[in-house]
């Protein structure tokens, strides 16, 4: 059975973006300067840093400063909540643009920690869910086993948080992220309670990210009752609702177009799922998500098993262990281990 192909998406603590490009954008006497700001001030420019897309770098060197200052605990309740979500921050970080299981794993059990000692309870849905994230990722990418189940344990923890704290966008994200976690699960039955609290606040509380989430479980209820048809569509609206939801549109965009590759399979239509897999090649181009080609890879190798093409199927097997084993290196995932 070919793995489900899916996109994890990750949250920054009060809002979410993407952070991908690589160069640096600070000097040392920026830094210099920084560490006289205030804790709030640091924050609020580090949020405007990742929402410019283009500073990650600053960013992080604008929680570090943050997370620098607190280590003993001895700061005000307020102090120590912005401690709280620097350290989920720094998580999101190095777990979506570094790729640094390792340190991810650390900034956000600290940030986890600290929070249910402290009852910031608003700081929990980001936190579970970035955890959640960090060991799916582990689990589909590096092939590392979840016994405990951690993904999904998090990520269930990170949907009930976000609905109890009335965190609506969260609760969507963190639902869709449910979705693509039990995607092989045929019945969806691993996360019914899930679904049917979903389907009692999506429509008293709508979003574009809810409706996006809607949609996608139409899909996914077609696709398991073998409707590729029905599901094509789905994904083709989800494709269009990606456009207005903010920050992450990106990310659902992608989601999007790696179901309507796998509907058009499921179809038969192997020609048409060759040439969504080639937009989706230029679409992680264009958005520097260069992370994805190892997922890319692996869904050209088992589309050429399934179409008895050995020879492509042969080359993108190369190609998918080669980015597996430069993305291994690059994650530090077996220190997260040890």
């Amino acid at each position: 059975m070919p793995r489900y192909i899916h996109t994890i998406i990750l949250l920054l603590a009060l809002f979410a973006t993407d952070a991908r490009a690589t160069r640096a954008s600070y000097s040392l006497s920026e830094y210099e300067r920084w560490t006289k700001l205030p804790t709030d001030s640091l924050m609020s420019r580090g949020r405007e840093y990742l929402l410019s897309g283009d500073k990650p770098d600053s960013a992080l060197v604008c929680y570090t400063i943050v997370t620098s200052r607190y280590k003993s605990g001895k700061a005000s309740h307020h102090e120590l909540y912005q401690y709280a979500k620097a350290l989920n921050n720094m998580g999101f970080l190095f777990a979506g643009h570094y790729l640094d299981y390792e340190k991810a794993y650390a900034y956000l059990t600290q940030s986890l920690k600290l929070s249910q000692e402290k009852g910031f309870n608003d700081n929990l849905p980001y936190v579970y869910l970035n955890l959640a994230a960090v060991y799916e990722n582990r689990n589909s990418v590096f092939g590392i086993s979840d016994p405990k189940h951690d993904a999904l344990k998090n990520m269930r923890l990170a949907f009930k948080s976000a609905t109890k704290e009335k965190e609506w966008t969260v609760a969507y994200t963190c639902f869709t992220n449910l979705l693509n976690m039990v995607a092989e699960d045929k019945t969806l039955r691993s996360i019914q309670g899930e679904i049917k609290i979903f389907k009692s606040i999506v429509h008293r509380h709508p979003s574009p990210m809810g409706q996006f989430a809607m949609t996608m479980l139409i899909y996914q209820e077609a696709y398991n009752k073998g409707e590729y048809g029905n599901a094509l569509y789905q994904a083709l609206q989800m494709k269009t609702l990606a456009a207005d939801i903010s920050d992450i549109g990106m990310e659902c965009e992608l989601s999007a177009r790696w179901k309507m590759a796998k509907a058009l399979a499921g179809m038969g239509d192997f020609k048409m799922a060759e040439t969504t897999y080639g937009h989706i090649a230029d679409f992680i181009r264009d958005n520097e998500m260069d992370d994805e080609l190892v997922n890319l890879y692996e869904a050209y190798k088992e589309l050429y098993q399934q179409t008895g093409d050995k020879e492509k199927a042969r080359q993108y097997d190369y190609l998918y262990l080669k980015e597996k084993d430069n993305l291994f290196h690059r994650s530090n995932v077996e220190k997260m281990e040890r």
